[in-house]
């Protein structure tokens, strides 16, 4: 019986004794007397016995607190990753109807999206190929672009078709709000999209330099206008609302007044605002290095915005990744305009970057598939099978994961919480003591 490596043990000046368990993402304060004990355990297993008693063990055995061996608990993440990889019977489908979009915002990076939208044969294309998945029961489709209400009948056409095959599924839907009229509004229960994703990246003034309407300036009235009007399906618990504000060091120092807006004026309501931080990376990226964050400076954002701004929502308790990016996952595609078959959302568009085409089956992307489903693999580097963080992390982003492999030795693929896990913890702590003495 060993002390698992995936403890995380530590003395906080301000909270006392405390102990994390990444294993199965557990968090307790513990009394002095038991924190000595662990700390003499850790170093010698064979004091075990001496101070803790045969129900105890077992206890702490139960809570993976103790472990046989670590090298059994790491098989064991990988088996359940693995299984979840290639289940054939779950499909995650991202579909862009259209690849056009209605704003210019200007960090979009990629090459400008064609005004390209999706014909019927390939509306075709698409239910053949999800007929030829016969093994899959259970679905989740995100649409995606460009911007899809740009082709909204196209999306309405789909869904209708796709609830004549015997699949379960739900839908959500990545948008900029612009579209979202009253008339969109009422159908999306009927398209069983269950979530919505917004961006907004700031206040009025700085989210119109950011992301302006191609033809008019002033984008940000008529998509936050929309989003209050997302309010009575909200109240009927139909709809979750995804509020994201794209950050760099641009538009920092704006997050908590859009933070704060939203809660005001959603309050009550199943509505999350996150900080989607803009990470420095490579590629078509690299020009604009200077204003872009890399994982300390994520870490130093969050903890800003809580003791400042008292903002909670960032992910100070690790979050366990239980599932696999669509990337990773065997059934997980993304289907564009023009029937092109992507692995990863970053990928839309550049044909290069296809597995294939929905009406061309003797084109196969070979090398692109088995990169993504096996390639750059957390499980095949000795540092990640060693890590603590392991069973919450995954490995990172599979498309940055590979550019690294292929070369961009800098890319930061590890958890933001790595090197700040004491502050982040304690925080956590925090938030959950200002929730007891609220009840």
């Amino acid at each position: 019986m060993n002390w698992s490596r995936y403890n995380f043990l530590f003395n906080s000046s301000d909270h006392g004794y405390l102990l994390y368990n990444s294993l199965t993402n557990s968090f307790a304060e513990i009394e002095e007397e038991t924190y000595l004990l662990f700390e003499k355990v850790k170093q010698n297993p064979a004091l075990l016995t001496e101070n803790f008693s045969t129900e105890e063990i077992g206890q702490l055995k139960e809570a993976k607190i103790l472990v046989d061996n670590d090298y059994d608990e790491y098989l064991n993440i990988k088996l359940q990753r693995h299984l979840k990889r290639f289940d054939k019977s779950r499909m995650t489908l991202t579909i862009a109807p259209t690849l056009h979009c209605n704003l210019a915002c200007d960090y979009c990076f990629e090459e400008a999206r064609p005004n390209v939208y999706m014909s019927d044969e390939v509306e075709e294309g698409v239910l053949k190929f999800l007929k030829r998945h016969k093994d899959v029961k259970r679905m989740t489709i995100t649409w995606y672009g460009g911007e899809p209400l740009l082709d909204f009948d196209r999306m309405v056409s789909l869904t209708q078709k796709i609830k004549k095959l015997n699949i379960s599924f739900q839908s959500s839907v990545i948008t900029n709000g612009y579209l979202l009229t009253d008339e969109v509004i009422g159908q999306l229960s009927d398209l069983h999209i269950k979530q919505v994703h917004i961006t907004i990246d700031g206040p009025e003034e700085i989210h119109n330099k950011r992301r302006p309407h191609i033809k008019e300036q002033n984008s940000y009235e008529v998509i936050y206008n929309n989003m209050l009007k997302l309010k009575p399906l909200l109240k009927e618990k139909k709809l979750a609302l995804s509020v994201r504000v794209n950050i760099d060091h641009t538009n920092k120092s704006f997050y908590h007044a859009v933070h704060n807006k939203v809660r005001k004026d959603f309050k009550g309501l199943q509505v999350s605002v996150y900080a989607g931080i803009v990470k420095k990376s490579y590629g078509s990226c690299s020009s604009v290095d200077d204003i872009l964050m890399d994982n300390q400076e994520q870490a130093n954002f969050n903890i800003d915005q809580y003791l400042k701004h008292d903002i909670k929502s960032a992910n100070f308790f690790p979050v366990k990744v239980n599932g696999e990016c669509m990337a990773r996952q065997l059934y997980g595609y993304l289907i564009d305009a023009r029937g092109d078959i992507y692995k990863c959302w970053t990928d839309v568009g550049q044909k290069k970057d296809a597995i294939g085409n929905i009406l061309d089956h003797t084109t196969v992307n070979a090398k692109q598939i088995t990169r993504y489903l096996t390639g750059a693999d957390v499980f095949d580097k000795q540092e990640c099978q060693e890590c603590f963080f392991l069973p919450v992390c995954g490995g990172g982003c599979p498309h940055m994961a590979i550019k690294k492999m292929m070369g961009h030795e800098q890319i930061d693929l590890c958890h933001v919480a790595k090197g700040n896990l004491d502050k982040f913890l304690g925080i956590y702590y925090d938030i959950k003591n200002q929730e007891g003495a609220a009840n």
